[in-house]
């Protein structure tokens, strides 16, 4: 039997079934138990669940700065087009 290596990070393909009650064990040296199984997969969803919505802020904050650009891009042409802002020559 072979000792888990704790210097690296564990995989999924480190995690297989030993029995028909699905007790779980990583390299034959740590078994999980269904429990735990059930910790480490709503922990798993947690962690799926704030990294999509870190993104999506990521992708709203985005796209607010482009509007606002866009915004402000429109009101100086329009600014322009109506002489409020003019350049020396």
């Amino acid at each position: 039997m072979k000792d888990y290596d704790c210097s690296r990070e564990p995989m999924m393909s480190d995690v297989s079934p030993i029995s028909e009650d699905k007790d779980y064990q990583i390299h034959h040296s740590i078994q999980l138990t269904d429990r735990e199984m059930a910790i480490a997969k709503v922990a798993a969803k947690i962690a799926v669940r704030e990294v999509s919505d870190e993104f999506y802020r990521q992708v709203g904050k985005g796209l607010v700065t482009r509007i606002l650009v866009w915004i402000g891009l429109v009101f100086v042409g329009f600014a322009m087009a109506r002489g409020w802002i003019t350049f020396p020559k």
